[in-house]
């Protein structure tokens, strides 16, 4: 069973303002939540890959449980050199496990979010060509589900994009001096007390922060 969450991935522009008027914002908050998302590459489709164990591999998988914890020292004391073999040995099969189990769950990953591309259909994409919407695959029998969530990558302001602004007549020069210090640099305690006596510089700020990514992670969650 699948189903969709939409959400407003950007904070609206109101709360925005109002949390600026009492003080219980940053101005990386701010940007994080006013940046426009970067446009996406043009999305490729991916296969998931082939599941290979290798026979170096197979041989860690049947080994795993003949080395998994047989040195488990009760008590702070040296290490003899015969549980030393021991746990190299144990380490050693367990990075080969790990190999394999960390190609398989990038395989899994590739498989859930082609489903959700296909159930989903058109949307903003990322770089792999996945749809980024916020979106819950579940497994009736486990109570569980792959949860598909998506996030921003906080953009910048800096003294350039300022600039530019002023030059375009977007922004005052008032404004501009206001906003930064000499040599001009971007001042966040200025910029934050110059927004709570102007809540519309906001939308010309807007204008000046760096695109910011959308990105997507894939949970395991309670259904």
């Amino acid at each position: 069973m699948t189903t969709t969450q939409t959400v407003d991935t950007f904070i609206n522009p109101d709360a925005i303002k109002a949390k600026i008027a009492t003080g219980s914002i940053t101005l990386a908050e701010v940007t994080r939540a006013i940046a426009k998302p970067e446009s996406p590459a043009l999305p490729v489709a991916v296969a998931p890959l082939p599941s290979k164990i290798t026979v170096g591999q197979q041989k860690a998988l049947t080994h795993l449980e003949e080395v998994y914890g047989v040195v488990q020292p009760e008590e702070v004391r040296a290490l003899t050199d015969a549980e030393v073999v021991e746990l190299m040995e144990e380490r050693l099969t367990l990075d080969e496990v790990e190999k394999v189990a960390t190609a398989r769950k990038e395989s899994i990953k590739t498989a859930v979010l082609n489903h959700i591309d296909t159930v989903v259909g058109d949307g903003p994409r990322n770089k792999e060509g996945h749809v980024l919407t916020p979106t819950k695959v579940e497994s009736v029998d486990h109570q569980k589900a792959f949860s598909w969530e998506v996030s921003n990558r906080g953009g910048s302001i800096d003294a350039a994009s300022l600039k530019a602004l002023e030059e375009s007549g977007d922004l005052s020069h008032d404004d501009y001096l206001a906003l930064t210090d000499q040599v001009r640099v971007v001042n966040e305690s200025k910029v934050m007390l110059a927004l709570q006596k102007n809540p519309k510089l906001l939308d010309v700020l807007a204008k000046a922060v760096t695109g910011t990514s959308q990105v997507g992670s894939l949970y395991v969650r309670k259904a």
